[in-house]
């Protein structure tokens, strides 16, 4: 039953970004529950830290914004992401926090990240909105390989309507998405 609620989840996000109402009925509003209300989906997953963290907060409200590292692990355990997500951290060296994210609701902006080397914790993302300029932008990371980027694309259900992806490490995937 989990399993075809997180595929009806990112089919909601693929085909309407705009539906607001499914996409609250899809998880709990901004992660927040009701007191004494029982959110824990059962799904756990595990940290590079040793550390585990149920995807059990729903979706996030709102654009998330990661500007340090504490941002990042701080939203830790959230399924989805309601509007946008903008990673714009210098000085973050994993999106560990990211882990349990399967969808984002607009666009995926990965920028100017001059640490961080790899996508790895963004396997679980499947979907990011096909509306009309939304998409995914990867660019200005000197340390993360193209590759990371072309293999974030693939596992992404749809390609979104608009990809950019420039200026990030070359490799064997360069110029991605050309070498994707």
């Amino acid at each position: 039953m989990k399993n075809l609620l997180g595929i009806l989840v990112v089919a909601l996000i693929v085909i309407g970004c705009d539906d607001s109402t499914l996409i609250q009925d899809a998880g709990t509003d901004a992660g927040q529950a009701d007191a004494g209300e029982d959110t824990d989906t059962g799904t756990v997953v595990e940290l590079d830290t040793d550390t585990e963290v149920s995807c059990s907060l729903g979706w996030y409200s709102g654009d998330l914004i990661i500007y340090t590292q504490a941002d990042a692990d701080a939203v830790a355990g959230y399924e989805g992401v309601k509007q946008s997500a903008n990673i714009n951290c210098p000085l973050c060296t994993n999106l560990t926090g990211l882990k349990c994210l399967k969808a984002i609701g607009g666009t995926l902006r990965v920028v100017g990240n001059k640490r961080l080397n790899t996508l790895k914790d963004l396997t679980n993302l499947a979907g990011i909105c096909k509306m009309s300029g939304d998409g995914l932008y990867v660019f200005d990371n000197p340390g993360l390989p193209d590759c990371e980027v072309c293999d974030l694309l693939g596992r992404l259900a749809d390609t979104p309507p608009v990809v950019n992806i420039h200026n990030n490490l070359d490799d064997d995937c360069s110029p991605a998405p050309d070498g994707c």
